[in-house]
């Protein structure tokens, strides 16, 4: 996001794709590639991944018609993700260092 920081990138997605606020971590905690459909191409993307300490959970927010938000433990969000890279990431997360 033009302006930003990644780390303030990583807030505002938290905040417009699953209307939570809270502390970004200040290192990120994976990388991970995947390709991003834009207009009929296949574009490579890289996505860096910074933990968020959730300290508030919004009842609205900018994609919650796009978005279905769920609290799941680490081992059932990676079994949902079809990213291989993105699923490690999620599986080897340890809360209380990030």
């Amino acid at each position: 996001m033009n302006g930003q920081t990644p780390m303030d990138a990583a807030a505002t997605e938290a905040f417009e794709e699953a209307g939570l606020r809270g502390e970004i971590g200040l290192r990120p905690i994976g990388v991970f590639s995947y390709y991003k459909v834009h207009f009929k191409n296949d574009l490579p993307c890289i996505a860096v991944v910074y933990p968020l300490k959730v300290i508030k959970t919004l009842r609205t927010w900018p994609e919650q018609k796009e978005r279905d938000r769920r609290w799941l433990s680490r081992k059932k969000a990676a079994a949902l993700v079809d990213n291989v890279e993105l699923s490690q990431i999620i599986l080897q997360f340890k809360p209380d260092t990030a």
